[in-house]
């Protein structure tokens, strides 16, 4: 078994999810309520969700599929996984945009929203009801792809196109000044290499480490704990905020990443890694249109803290109903083979 891994599980990559979520987060709550934080770049874990998506995805789904699950089967399992709780964002989203700025578009946008159809004439965003849906958007077509095209790629090919996105996504972040491309339907063709790259290095990983015998090379905690202090001190580095993006999106986040799936946590964290994992994907599905609403009321920090309870709230309800759902389907099935077999 590979280092790392509890019951199935790459449990120090659940712990990663959910510092990544709330990281994003922290981000936002500097650009709603207007206020200086240490997490002005981390946007920059936008990409190390794509990393994640395409590793665990490999790890799981390829061999899937190679035992004769369809990439339609695969797919659909994909759209059951994050649907709903892309609804939920969309439907909070549009609740807080009809109260705060009118209703005029509430109800066309909702359904674009829900259809997962970006808008470019309705909004400078592609997904004005929840911002980050546009990265929901870049999974679902990174997860067509997978299962129409890159699962059939060999490692070799794979990583060429991988390096060919990079080239292509490193002269974007140079040419646009940030790697924060996405959201903005004035640049969204651009953000494709994002997804690209980030996607395809984690398919790779994922290749690797399912092939391989590899020993931890930081501890679990140096790697958890490294990406959020990369991103938390590149403001303050020499260097600009274009190069600074590209470095750690094209090479530490990778190389962090890969070190936090070597990692091997002690069993006494496993269940607030857990947690935390279980927190990450309703945190940044709701997040954002929460904040917009606290904020409605006012901007000082005291609104900040109240819209990130808020946020952490409401993720955590998400959380324990999705996990109430899966276990009462899991007794289900137990009980339907029980029956067919008695």
């Amino acid at each position: 078994m590979q280092p790392g891994v509890h019951a199935g599980r790459l449990i120090q990559l659940d712990g990663l999810r959910g510092i990544a979520a709330i990281a994003v987060m922290l981000f936002h709550v500097g650009t709603v309520f207007g206020i200086s934080t240490p997490f002005s770049r981390s946007y920059l874990f936008v990409d190390m969700f794509f990393v994640l998506s395409g590793f665990v995805l490999t790890l799981v789904a390829e061999p899937r599929m190679a035992k004769g699950q369809t990439g339609l089967g695969f797919l659909a399992a994909r759209v059951k996984r994050l649907w709903p709780t892309i609804a939920v964002g969309a439907l909070i989203g549009a609740a807080v945009m009809g109260s705060t700025e009118g209703w005029s578009d509430v109800p066309l946008l909702l359904v674009m929203a829900l259809a997962m159809i970006p808008t470019f004439t309705m909004s400078w965003q592609v997904f004005p009801l929840n911002g980050p849906q546009w990265s929901l958007f870049h999974e679902i077509v990174a997860n067509i792809a997978h299962a129409f095209l890159l699962r059939y790629l060999g490692d070799r090919t794979l990583l060429a196109v991988a390096l060919l996105s990079g080239t292509l996504l490193a002269w974007t972040i140079l040419h646009f000044g940030a790697n924060g491309l996405g959201p903005d339907a004035g640049n969204f063709a651009w953000s494709f290499p994002r997804i690209a790259f980030s996607y395809i290095i984690g398919i790779w990983f994922g290749r690797k480490f399912a092939k391989g015998q590899y020993k931890p090379i930081l501890s679990w905690s140096a790697a958890l704990i490294g990406p959020i202090a990369i991103a938390m001190s590149l403001r303050y580095l020499p260097i600009s905020r274009p190069v600074g993006d590209m470095l750690v999106t094209i090479f530490v986040f990778p190389a962090l990443f890969w070190a936090c799936a070597l990692a091997t946590p002690p069993a006494s964290v496993h269940r607030v890694l857990e947690k935390l994992g279980a927190l990450s994907f309703p945190l940044y599905a709701v997040h954002l249109p929460l904040l917009l609403w606290t904020a409605s009321f006012g901007k000082s920090g005291w609104f900040a803290v109240c819209g990130i309870a808020v946020s952490l709230l409401a993720a955590q309800a998400m959380a324990v109903a999705t996990e109430a759902f899966s276990a009462r389907k899991s007794r289900q099935r137990r009980a339907a083979r029980a029956a067919a077999t008695a």
